[in-house]
């Protein structure tokens, strides 16, 4: 059986060529995650023990400059690229498409066919992207798309970005051509097994990791495959910039924290895993963090949120964000936890802490985290602190300046405001926008958010028709942008096609208002104006025909006999 080695840039394409391979009954397909460099250093381990290996664009290029067996590389279709541009067409702001000519003059023609002004850059080497990338985003571009090298790119610079993927039919075809090229060859796997029969007395986990970040032993007694490479995630980034040989951090992973101690000998990282023992609730509640490099980032990049954090985030400020629920709050803080540097990353919630001796020893145990140094603190739920627990997180908040730690404090907007903005005065204060306050941005946040759960749950939907979008842009978002993207993302499960019908839209926002007139009502403060907030008289009639059609189960005669109207009158209203 001929055995293909595919190393896919991205985590989609390993899938997508996961479950086309299975259809190639004669064929035996190892894939794996990894772009450029680390695509070349996996392809470099693995390579010998296969016949054929298949990749995809810049990686592609430089694993066939290294690699002593055949190489296929995955195109991209026509088809793979006209996706992407339909999905961009109500994107609002300034986008660019990068790439090199292969993919840059597909495009150029696509463009031509379809009438399109299309600003496409082509290069000639990665080396290239981050001043071209940097100029674009002093010219106003908030979103760059292109292949691999310059989604991640784009990410670097706090873009939005959106990756041209290889079709089925262009993978399918990437593993026709790799059937004919290759030759069987031996496959063969050393395992390290001497070491483990030493440490099975420890209840520690052991792992050895190269300084470029590769795990080269582990010892995993009781320690799950999960558990293992969620760990191994955070450690990589810590341990290739670390300034010195040692290095105590915590982590956590399926509900268990652990300290880590890592000690650099003769160019390997040693690294000891051991659980602590604390409180579920604590656990809950309490949990040490890295953050992303390459988060999501949208919910933050559309609007003035961004310009904000990144101010806050170069000034090394305290800050304390105020909002309504559901407005990115706590996004916000995270993407300002990716911008600054420090030692230790801590997630502190109370709206998690189910018990006063869980608030006893965060503000009093000498194992508090809030005694860490160097440390950035993102604390939400804030607004539920009664006024003694408010004033003893200010006593640690108080000390920053001394312990160089960060505090991002999250605020739901509540009664409690403004004496939370009176106790923390000093901080860096931003405040999250409603998203009924931003419409403007309502068709390019939709356009991101389409692309991420086609993506996620393996669709082609590539928009919302028209009378759909001006439904979605009437109504009032009383869940934010936590309620809008998880509207969308019912749209993208229940699809049948690329485009979300207006039925389908009128169906989600009647069920969604029902559903907040009835929350409203459990908690007694249900005021029946909110229903028509910012709507013209126009929006709200349609509104209450809608409601009373529904309610009727759909007949015309009886809801117009209860308006008080003619039948023509209402299918005239209607149209």
């Amino acid at each position: 059986m001929l055995k293909i080695l595919a190393i896919a840039p991205y985590q989609n394409l390993k899938t997508k060529i996961d479950e086309i391979a299975e259809d190639f009954k004669t064929l035996y397909v190892e894939s794996y995650v990894g772009d450029l460099s680390v695509g070349l250093a996996i392809a470099q381990k693995k390579a010998s023990k296969f016949d054929v290996v298949i990749s995809r664009g810049g990686t592609a290029k430089l694993l066939a400059k290294y690699i002593d067996r055949p190489l296929v590389e995955i195109d991209l279709s026509l088809l793979d690229i006209l996706r992407v541009i339909r999905l961009v067409e109500v994107y609002k702001y300034n986008y660019a498409f990068i790439g090199f000519s292969n993919v840059t003059e597909k495009i150029k023609l696509l463009g031509q066919i379809l009438s399109k002004e299309l600003q496409v850059i082509t290069i000639s080497s990665s080396a290239e992207l981050p001043e071209i990338i940097a100029g674009l985003k002093k010219q106003g571009y908030s979103m760059i798309i292109g292949d691999n090298i310059t989604f991640n790119e784009a990410r670097k610079n706090n873009l939005n970005s959106i990756l041209i993927e290889s079709g089925d039919e262009s993978i399918q075809n990437a593993l026709v051509a790799a059937r004919y090229l290759g030759t069987e060859l031996q496959k063969r796997t050393e395992q390290y097994r001497l070491i483990d029969k030493t440490l099975m007395a420890f209840d520690e986990t052991i792992m050895v990791i190269s300084k470029q970040g590769s795990l080269i032993y582990q010892h995993n007694k009781n320690f799950s495959k999960k558990r293992s490479q969620a760990i191994l995630r955070e450690l990589k980034g810590k341990l290739a910039n670390s300034p010195t040989d040692t290095l105590t951090l915590f982590s956590r992973s399926e509900g268990q924290l652990y300290r880590i101690n890592a000690k650099l000998r003769n160019a390997l990282w040693f690294v000891l895993v051991s659980p602590l023992q604390i409180s579920s609730s604590q656990t809950a509640s309490i949990s040490n963090f890295l953050p992303a490099p390459k988060q999501d980032v949208s919910s933050v990049n559309i609007g003035n949120l961004s310009k904000d954090i990144q101010k806050a985030a170069k000034a090394k400020s305290n800050v304390l964000l105020i909002g309504e629920k559901g407005t990115a709050k706590l996004a916000a803080a995270e993407h300002m936890a990716s911008l600054i540097k420090l030692r230790h990353y801590w997630k502190i919630d109370f709206t998690r802490m189910t018990s006063k001796s869980d608030y006893w020893r965060l503000f009093n145990d000498d194992t508090s985290p809030l005694l860490d140094h160097h440390s950035l603190f993102i604390i939400d739920g804030v607004e539920t602190l009664n006024d003694d627990q408010l004033k003893a997180l200010h006593s640690f908040y108080a000390m920053s300046e001394t312990t160089g730690n960060i505090y991002i404090l999250i605020c739901e907007s509540n009664d409690k405001e403004i004496q939370i903005i009176d106790l923390f005065h000093s901080a860096f204060q931003i405040t999250t926008v409603a998203l009924r306050q931003r419409k403007s941005d309502l068709g390019s946040l939709i356009s991101l958010y389409l692309y991420q759960f086609s993506k996620q749950h393996r669709k082609s939907v590539v928009g919302i028709n028209q009378d759909g979008m001006h439904i979605l842009d009437s109504y009032s978002w009383p869940g934010n942008l936590s309620q809008l993207k998880r509207v969308l993302e019912q749209f993208v499960i229940n699809a049948n096609g690329p485009f979300i019908s207006s039925e389908s839209v009128k169906q989600m926002i009647f069920s969604e208002e029902n559903r907040y007139i009835e929350k409203q009502r459990d908690k007694g403060t249900f005021n029946p104006l909110s229903l028509f907030e910012g709507k013209t008289l126009d929006e709200i009639q349609q509104q209450i025909i809608t409601i009373l059609l529904k309610h009727n189960g759909g007949n015309k005669t009886q809801t117009a006999k209860q308006l008080g109207i003619s039948r023509s009158t209402l299918w005239r209203l209607l149209k």
